[in-house]
C-alpha cells in the first residue's frame, strides 16, 4: 500500500465518523426545531463520501425542503402548494366547519394565506463554526499521523529490500 492509499483510507475512516456524528446533529437539530411533519425529512438526511481522484469530499445531503426551513421564504410568493398538502395529510388537519374537506382545496387556500407573510428561515448548523474549527484540526494531525506512519512504513520496507538490517 502507497503513502497516498495509506493516508486516503485513514482520512475515509475519519470522514465515515464524521459523516454519522453530522447527520444525527442535523436529524437532532431538525427534531429540536420541530420541524418534522412525517418524518421523511429526516430518513432523508444522510452523508456521502466523494472520491476525486487524489481528494475526498464529505456530503451532506437532504431532501430538498430542507432549503426552505434553512432559508425561509420571501413574501410575495405563493408556497409550493404540493408540501402543504404533504403536511395536512401527514398531520391529519380537519377543516373548520362548512368548508370543503380536500387536502388539495385547503392547501391551495393556506398557500393563498401565506403568500403575503414571509416565513424565517431556521439555523440548523447551530455551533457549526466551531464544529468546522475542530474538524480541521482534528483533520490536520490526523493527516500528520497518518503521513509519519505511511512514510515510516515504507522506509522500513525500502531497507528490508535492500537487505540492511532493520531495527523495529
Amino acid at each position: 500500500m502507497s503513502v497516498n492509499d495509506a493516508v486516503k483510507e485513514k482520512v475515509r475512516n475519519y470522514l465515515e465518523d464524521k459523516g454519522k456524528q453530522l447527520v444525527n446533529l442535523l436529524r437532532q437539530e431538525i427534531q429540536k426545531k420541530k420541524k418534522v411533519a412525517s418524518g421523511n425529512l429526516l430518513k432523508s438526511v444522510e452523508y456521502q463520501i466523494k472520491d476525486n481522484g487524489d481528494s475526498l469530499d464529505l456530503l451532506i445531503l437532504a431532501d430538498e425542503e430542507i432549503s426552505f426551513i434553512i432559508g425561509g421564504r420571501n413574501s410575495g410568493q405563493l408556497p409550493p402548494i404540493d408540501a402543504i398538502e404533504k403536511w395536512i395529510k401527514a398531520k391529519n388537519v380537519k377543516p373548520r366547519q362548512n368548508k370543503s374537506n380536500k387536502p388539495r382545496q385547503m392547501a391551495f387556500a393556506m398557500a393563498r394565506k401565506m403568500k403575503d407573510q414571509p416565513i424565517r428561515g431556521v439555523n440548523l448548523r447551530r455551533g457549526a463554526k466551531k464544529e468546522d474549527q475542530v474538524i480541521y484540526e482534528e483533520m490536520v494531525k490526523l493527516l500528520d499521523s497518518a503521513y509519519e506512519e505511511a512514510i515510516s512504513a515504507d522506509i522500513i520496507n525500502d531497507l528490508k529490500n535492500t537487505g540492511a538490517p532493520v531495527v523495529n
